[in-house]
């Protein structure tokens, strides 16, 4: 499948598996219905959806090269985790602290999931455009052992 874009080098991704581009061409499996998210940070995301295939057909698709605003975010966390962004109840971004990212301008709800001891903690951020916010976060850590147990156990 062909998609011409002025995104360029865009993502794509197929029910919301990224699959790789190559040449502005995806592969597609036959025999379902498909949906189609070419993806680009400073673009607004395009999603469609194709019919079923039954044969190797070549399509075509001419994908709109959006521009949207976009800031930046310079991210850490104590201890060091996982993190996850969601903008409108949509997952935008999942990576690792620390890190420094351009997004769309926009108020995220942040979700932090400590590597080590899988504590989480949430908190919102907002990303203004052509401005860099800087968060440090303080992930709660749960202590277990024998010198907390009895406080754990409400003694």
């Amino acid at each position: 499948m062909l998609f011409r874009s002025k995104i360029p080098s865009f993502e794509a991704a197929t029910d919301g598996k990224k699959v790789m581009v190559e040449g502005g061409k995806i592969r597609v499996p036959l025999h379902r219905e498909l949906q189609i998210e070419i993806s680009r940070t400073g673009y607004k995301t395009q999603r469609f959806k194709i019919p079923a295939l039954e044969t190797n057909t070549a399509l075509s698709f001419d994908v709109p090269a959006e521009k949207i605003l976009t800031g930046n975010i310079d991210l850490d966390s104590f201890p060091r985790a996982e993190v996850t962004f969601w903008l409108n109840n949509e997952k935008v971004y999942s990576g690792q602290t620390p890190l420094k990212e351009t997004l769309p301008v926009g108020r995220y709800h942040v979700k932090f999931k400590a590597l080590r001891s899988g504590s989480e903690s949430e908190r919102d951020v907002t990303v203004e455009d052509g401005k860099t916010t800087v968060v440090d976060h303080l992930i709660p850590e749960i202590r277990q052992g024998p010198s907390v147990a009895p406080l754990l156990r409400g003694h």
